[in-house]
């Protein structure tokens, strides 16, 4: 199989060999008649009535699958299942077994509120996704109430119900097949296989269990790839095939880059910290036996590996997306995978259509080009698809509409044409064929582009001779105009060989060309995406010549020579193809495989990717973009591979999109960035002190109150202002420099600390446990407003009001608790006095200088972009 046929083919592959195949149930429906499964089903030819319908649902509970979902009190064990819990937990019961009381309700008490604020958070995280739901509306066409043809929610289906299928189409519910018309259908969702497989009407000679010999049934989640067809739906929810495996085929959790990286860079520190902790409990122990305890040592221990372990990165992660989630859904952009906002921030290169993202997608017929112009109206309009067979719809083609309403306004009436059969469009063929009956009159009416149709014709006449019409394309196409041809050939007699086989020596009839305007924002967006270093690239089945035309219009390229078509970049090599996409900018005439045959390219050279689509043909390079986004109105097969949804097609709306996905990745970087330099640096320095004296520096309820106050500000990081600048270039995750900014902010941190300590050795244990309690805590709270941007703090932003509100009561609380009863009980903390504290404010306003100018040293040599790629 194909690298190309392996995508299509999805990650299921192996799934068919993991399940019973077709139910028992299922293959009582194989063999009887239409009209005997019509009657065991209590339903009709016209479909359901409403009432029957509802009662149906009601007692068969609605048509989706279980989901993976937990309720308030999962989301509170959850909070209390974690390791920096059970190293809490353990911390408690040494303190319970040696009897160490207060110690116990402290870590206690520590415990539930960092339990309660997880819950609160995770909660209105999880309250904001399902709201998210909402705007992702899953439909099926369905035929009710004696025929009526009716939208309804997918949820609402029930057995009995008749349902109508398109190409793009995701099957809504296991269904028995009673009318088709060219019907293959895409099953390697269920069996791995992308050979799209054939379907057929009417009753089975013998029951299979067989899904591939399952030729007259359709199965919930499998997607119509071509023709059109007519069920009756047999099971719905988790009685479909696809429920009972629901299991097997859940949505695999893609990691993003960021979160591999983060794993990473922990597992690092983790061992570090392992390492240096084991090393100073022992030392501590074999030296200072006799003055500090067993209990105290251990304690000790354990509340310096929790003050190091960054336990609100998971909520401020989450509290950030699900945000980003609402705010990015307010602007229209529905996301279904929460970390892909996070790569929504990365792209670096836009994959996009340009009819409806760029243009209008309101075509209107702007030239005719015919010896009967009558003729030429007519002959399109017979050519509709009527779906005569499974019941008529409305006109969605917009070229179909704009041809309909030109009729109209020249008073031509609807054609008394029967479309016999059909040869729907590809982008394989760029072309369609109807035979259409229209009185005695037996007709095959080809429309297409013309470089597709006008070879299959006959040598023209007049002034619509083939030579005559090259000139007049290229001037069209250079105007960005759409040129389609419409063709046909006379039978005398219904043909039984393939239709398709008819596509020659066709008679021109003539050619219709439109007109779709570019969208008033495009423009500006793609100014806008230049900007923040994002590479837009146009993807297009269109011809060179009008794909060319609008990118010139927006200023993409500067000649018409710059475009590339896909069976020129199928012809490349895989280094020709790689320096193609590199400096090419407007692709042409692209076929599903030149499409996937482009991402895949790109994605060799390391770029971020988004890909935006729609149709069926989008589905393989969908599901290769690092980031897939596709309109409401996508085809279902491109919905279901999508990250994004956005509910306005725009290209504006992608680009803020992108803005917004590098804000929440700037904050949640701010987080990470706090945690390593203010956890690691005290931790050397308290790790290191105790290995010099003959007490704690700290004692183990105050590192541990230490850890809560200065985390407490951060649940607000999520609506901190980011700096312009750093959305301005796409945003990568560099553990090597990282690091070493930890490193070096780290050392300051823990050489400030030494200074203190030089300052107060010669003071009481309780004074100085008490000064550092105070001391790390706001010199932590200061490092929050140097490290929240890469520019000077005078130049910066202004922070979030939040954020400082929460800063200033977290420094209120640590200034005030040494001169409460409470504090002096409950954390063992003195009375300073104001001199003191005098000497304390000015460390800290020392730390924030030199912190500040080492961190113009570091982002100096990266040019003000740490995360630049």
């Amino acid at each position: 199989m194909s690298t190309f046929a392996s995508a299509i083919a999805s990650f299921t592959s192996n799934l068919s060999h993991r399940m019973g195949g077709v139910p028992l149930h299922h293959q009582g429906f194989q063999t009887p008649s239409d009209a005997d499964v019509v009657r065991l089903l209590d339903s009709s030819p016209g479909g359901l009535a409403g009432s029957v319908a509802a009662e149906r649902r009601l007692h068969d509970g609605p048509n989706v699958l279980p989901r993976n979902e937990q309720a308030w009190f999962g989301i509170v064990v959850r909070q209390f299942a974690t390791p920096l819990v059970g190293l809490l937990a353990l911390a408690a019961l040494v303190a319970a077994v040696l009897g160490e009381t207060s110690d116990l309700v402290t870590v206690i008490g520590i415990i539930l509120l960092n339990g309660c604020l997880g819950f609160i958070q995770e909660f209105r995280s999880a309250r904001s996704l399902a709201a998210l739901r909402a705007f992702l509306r899953q439909t099926a066409t369905v035929v009710r109430d004696g025929g009526a043809i009716r939208t309804v929610e997918r949820s609402d289906l029930v057995r009995g119900d008749v349902v109508l299928l398109a190409p793009g189409d995701q099957v809504p519910a296991d269904l028995r097949l009673l009318a088709v018309d060219r019907l293959s259908v895409d099953e390697s969702t269920l069996t791995g296989e992308s050979d799209q497989q054939p379907k057929q009407a009417g009753p089975l000679p013998q029951p299979t269990e067989l899904l591939h010999q399952s030729t007259n049934l359709l199965f919930a989640g499998t997607f119509i790839r071509s023709g059109q067809g007519r069920g009756v739906v047999i099971a719905t929810g988790y009685r479909t095939v696809l429920g009972s495996i629901a299991e097997l085929v859940a949505e695999t959790k893609r990691v993003s880059a960021f979160e591999q990286n983060l794993k990473t860079l922990s597992r690092f520190l983790l061992r570090v910290v392992a390492v240096s902790l084991a090393a100073v409990f022992v030392i501590n122990l074999l030296t200072k036996s006799e003055t500090i305890s067993l209990a105290e040592q251990l304690l000790f221990a354990m509340a310096l590996a929790v003050s190091v372990v960054p336990e609100a990165l998971p909520a401020v992660t989450t509290i950030t997306l699900s945000r980003g989630a609402l705010q990015l859904a307010r602007r229209h952009v529905v996301v279904k995978r929460l970390t892909a906002i996070e790569d929504l921030g990365h792209i670096d290169v836009l994959c996009t259509d340009k009819t409806g993202t760029l243009t209008e997608n309101k075509p209107s017929v702007s030239t005719i080009i015919a010896t009967d112009r009558t003729a030429l109206l007519t002959a399109w309009l017979e050519s509709i698809p009527p779906s005569v067979k499974i019941g008529a719809r409305s006109i969605g083609d917009p070229f179909d509409l704009a041809v309909t309403v030109l009729a109209q306004q020249e008073g031509l009436p609807p054609p008394d044409a029967a479309t016999l059969d059909q040869v729907p469009f590809s982008p394989e063929r760029r072309r369609s064929g109807s035979l259409v009956r229209s009185g005695r009159q037996l007709r095959y009416i080809v429309r297409g582009a013309p470089e597709t149709v006008l070879p299959a014709c006959a040598s023209g006449s007049g002034r619509l001779s083939q030579a005559s019409l090259s000139v007049r394309l290229q001037e069209l196409g250079r105007a960005g105009e759409r040129v389609l041809a419409v063709a046909v050939k006379r039978l005398d007699a219904r043909p039984t060989e393939p239709l398709d086989s008819l596509e020659q020596g066709l008679e021109l009839v003539g050619l219709i060309t439109f007109r779709d305007p570019l969208k008033p924002t495009s423009r500006r967006a793609m100014l806008t995406a230049e900007q923040m270093g994002v590479q837009v690239k146009i993807v297009t089945g269109d011809s060179p010549t009008v794909a060319g035309a609008v990118a010139q219009r927006l200023g993409l390229i500067r000649t018409s020579r710059e475009v590339i078509t896909g069976e020129q970049l199928a012809r490349m090599s895989e280094a020709e193809a790689a320096q193609t996409v590199r400096t090419y900018h407007v692709f042409a005439r692209m076929t599903p495989q030149s499409k996937f045959q482009l991402l895949q390219a790109l994605r060799h050279q390391g770029r971020t990717v988004g890909f935006l689509g729609e149709g069926i043909n989008d589905a393989p390079a969908l599901k290769l973009a690092s980031v897939a986004l596709v309109v409401d109105s996508a085809a279902d097969v491109a919905r279901e591979a999508a990250d994004i949804v956005l509910l306005d097609r725009s290209l504006e709306v992608v680009i803020e999109g992108i803005r917004q996905g590098r804000t929440i990745y700037v904050n949640i970087l701010k987080y990470v960035k706090y945690t390593l330099v203010g956890n690691f640096g005290n931790f050397f320095a308290i790790a290191g002190i105790s290995l010099i004296t003959d007490f704690l520096p700290m004692l183990p309820v105050q590192i541990l109150l230490t850890n809560i106050l200065t985390d407490f500000p951060l649940i607000a990081v999520a609506t901190d202002r980011v700096d312009p600048a750093e959305t301005k270039q796409p945003q990568h995750f560099r553990l090597r420099e990282l690091g070493f900014l930890t490193l070096t902010l780290g050392l300051v941190s823990s050489l400030f600390d030494f200074i203190f300590f030089g300052i107060f050795r010669t003071s009481a244990p309780t004074t100085i446990q008490t000064l550092w309690f105070t001391y790390s805590i706001i010199s932590e709270l200061a490092l929050i407003f140097v490290l929240r941007t890469s520019r000077p703090i005078q130049q910066a932003r202004g922070a979030g009001l939040s954020l400082i509100w929460l800063t200033v009561v977290a420094g209120l609380i640590t200034v005030s608790l040494p001169f409460t009863a409470y504090g002096q009980h409950t954390f063992h903390l003195v009375r300073p006095s104001s001199q003191v504290m005098l000497i304390i404010a000015g460390l800290v306003l020392s730390y924030v200088v030199m912190t500040e100018i080492v961190k113009r040293l570091y982002y100096r040599q990266y040019q003000y972009h740490p995360t630049k790629p």
